[in-house]
C-alpha cells in the first residue's frame, strides 16, 4: 500500500512539473516572441528568356549563393520558383545574395552563357526576376 501511494505522489509531481515547465515556455514566448533562427526567407520567381529571340528557355538551373545541391530549373515557359534562406545580418544593411543561372542541359534547346545577379532581398517576401541570357556562338 505504501508503494502505491509513493508511485501516485511521484506521478503527481511529474505531472505538475510538466505543467509548470510548459507554462513557463508559453510565458517566455509571449514576452520575448518566438525564437529566431538567424535566417530570412524569400521566394524568388521569374522568367528566363533568350536575349536575341526573347523566347523562354527551358532547363536553366537556378541556384542561390552557389549552393549547387539547392536549385530549381526553369519550366517549358522559362518560369522558375525558388525558395531561398540567407543569414540575417544585424551588423550590415547589405544582405546581398547571388542568384546563378546556368545552362546545364547542353545544346538541346540552345547553348546559353551563365549569369549571376546580386540582389538584396531584405524586408521582402518575394523577389521577381526577369532574366535574359545570351546565346553562345
Amino acid at each position: 500500500m505504501k508503494k502505491i501511494s509513493e508511485i501516485k505522489r511521484k506521478m503527481i509531481r511529474y505531472f505538475c512539473t510538466g505543467i509548470c515547465l510548459t507554462s513557463a515556455a508559453f510565458v517566455f514566448q509571449a514576452c520575448y516572441g518566438p525564437m529566431i533562427d538567424g535566417y530570412d526567407n524569400v521566394v524568388l520567381t521569374g522568367k528566363v528568356t533568350s536575349k536575341s529571340t526573347k523566347s523562354p528557355i527551358m532547363g536553366i538551373q537556378v541556384s542561390v549563393n552557389d549552393e549547387e545541391y539547392l536549385h530549381s530549373f526553369t519550366d517549358k515557359d522559362g518560369n522558375f520558383v525558388f525558395f531561398a534562406s540567407f543569414p540575417t545580418s544585424n551588423h550590415s544593411s547589405k544582405n546581398n545574395i547571388s542568384v546563378h543561372f546556368r545552362d546545364i542541359d547542353g545544346i538541346e534547346n540552345g547553348w546559353f552563357t551563365d549569369k549571376t545577379i546580386f540582389i538584396d532581398p531584405t524586408n521582402q517576401n518575394e523577389v521577381i526576376m526577369n532574366v535574359e541570357l545570351e546565346e553562345k556562338q
